[in-house]
């Protein structure tokens, strides 16, 4: 059995626990506060563990939020993105949106790295421009930036932050822990990318390779998983094999 199932399995008894069941409650609340203050919201959806979720958990709640993907050049070569979209159970209001800064230039990957640096953040202004609300998957526990972001409060709500324009950012699922995540996983079945079945919930996901995915093996997991992908990826950027 592998790491992931055994994740999922404990997760599934873990989903009866009235801890569980409160962080579920308080994510809820904090979407349902989001949502009343926004008119036109989107999930920024990764197809990470997180995210996911997200995905699943605002369908219920409000089916016609938007949801973006950023996706780049390597995206579909790094993870199976399009398997675990299609085995996704809702049809949700989706739209991929594509940045390419690799394949029509010769630059090094920091150099389009750099150039892509704020990609996320012009996302929904070049293909939703009116959006004054983003659901996001972030979580205190995947690092020091992470955390000081999601404990700065500038509102009475839990985990809804203003922004200087106006705009809200909610992160409700921001103080869970991977038990947490295992229970919402197994409790509804959902299919997750083929990664974690090796790294377990504690692997990271990317759509992009960052300095913090490479630094954090995720090119070492693409190498075990498809040698031919990773072949495409370290021909373009040869430094890259640094780091595998």
């Amino acid at each position: 059995m592998n790491l992931l199932k055994n994740e999922l399995q404990a997760g599934l008894i873990f989903s009866k626990t009235k801890s569980y069941k409160k962080k579920m409650e308080n994510a809820k609340q904090d979407l349902q506060t989001f949502f009343s203050l926004c008119k036109n919201p989107y999930l920024a959806l990764s197809w990470g563990k997180q995210s996911i979720i997200l995905a699943h958990m605002i369908y219920q709640i409000k089916p016609d939020t938007l949801m973006l993907f950023l996706r780049s050049w390597e995206s579909y070569l790094l993870h199976n993105f399009e398997e675990t979209i299609k085995a996704f159970p809702f049809k949700i209001n989706y739209r991929e949106h594509f940045k390419d800064n690799v394949s029509w230039n010769t630059k090094t990957w920091q150099e389009t790295r750099d150039m892509g640096s704020k990609d996320l953040q012009n996302m929904a202004e070049e293909c939703f421009p009116e959006w004054d609300g983003v659901v996001m998957g972030l979580s205190k526990n995947e690092s020091f930036a992470r955390r000081l972001t999601c404990s700065i409060k500038n509102t009475k709500y839990r985990s809804v932050f203003k922004y200087k324009d106006g705009r809200y950012r909610c992160t409700p699922i921001q103080d869970w822990q991977n038990n947490d995540l295992a229970a919402y996983i197994s409790e509804n079945k959902i299919t997750l990318l083929s990664t974690y079945k090796r790294t377990g919930l504690k692997g990271r996901t990317t759509a992009r390779i960052t300095r913090n995915n490479a630094e954090m093996n995720g090119l070492v997991e693409l190498k075990k998983e498809n040698i031919n992908n990773y072949n495409l990826i370290v021909a373009r950027f040869p430094e890259l094999t640094s780091y595998s």
